[in-house]
């Protein structure tokens, strides 16, 4: 079977808030999921179509009828896992392990840097604490009940949709209550990021036009 030298992947913590997994997989599908992931890093992401052998080589306790089906399930929920050239391939595997991209990179220096110079001298950090309080409260959490863990995880997500919104809280305070009534209880933050254009597009003429340099 093909091998890499990569020595590892990354298991992203936004997997957790995904509904596509926490609810849309059993857990059988759960673990085939993860050791799909597991088994792009071992291949350079071309990983055989051979059930037999991905029972094996994982010693599970299930036939490779509900693995071949489990693939099937997965397939259909994560658009970005797919089939090509009789293996199965991650769309996103670079995201999967590498650091991040220089370009995410340098946006977020432009926005501290957007922030820094700012006449109020606003602080970033403040900013990020403030948003990410803002999105526990809309998700009707209770704060105290939201981790160190979580609360880094969200401030990750919210400094890239602040690059969306080119620094401006508002906006992204406003994003994030279109998105919760829109989704219901089905949105997290990576919906705001995803579905910003489409936030944008909902906003009439007179708003439109105050945010199209967005």
């Amino acid at each position: 079977m093909p091998t890499t030298k990569l020595k590892f992947v990354k298991l992203m913590l936004d997997l957790a808030d995904d509904s596509k997994f926490v609810m849309g997989l059993n857990d059988s599908q759960k673990l085939d999921y993860l050791l799909l992931l597991l088994m792009a890093g071992l291949t350079d992401n071309a990983i055989p179509m051979d059930y037999n052998w991905f029972k094996s080589r994982f010693h599970l306790d299930k036939n490779p009828s509900e693995i071949e089906s489990n693939f099937q399930v997965i397939k259909a929920k994560f658009r970005k896992f797919k089939v090509y050239k009789k293996t199965y391939k991650f769309g996103n595997f670079k995201e999967l392990h590498n650091y991040i991209y220089k370009e995410k990179e340098n946006n977020l220096n432009v926005l501290k840097e957007f922030y820094k110079n700012s006449p109020n001298k606003v602080n970033l950090f403040l900013i990020i604490s403030n948003l990410i309080n803002y999105f526990i409260d809309l998700k009707g959490f209770k704060q105290e009940d939201v981790g160190m863990v979580e609360r880094n995880r969200y401030g990750a997500r919210i400094k890239e949709l602040l690059v969306l919104t080119k620094g401006d809280s508002n906006v992204a305070k406003d994003c994030m209550k279109w998105v919760s009534e829109k989704w219901a209880d089905m949105w997290v933050l990576e919906t705001c990021i995803k579905k910003f254009a489409d936030y944008k597009a909902s906003l009439n003429k007179k708003e439109t036009s105050r945010y199209k340099e967005l």
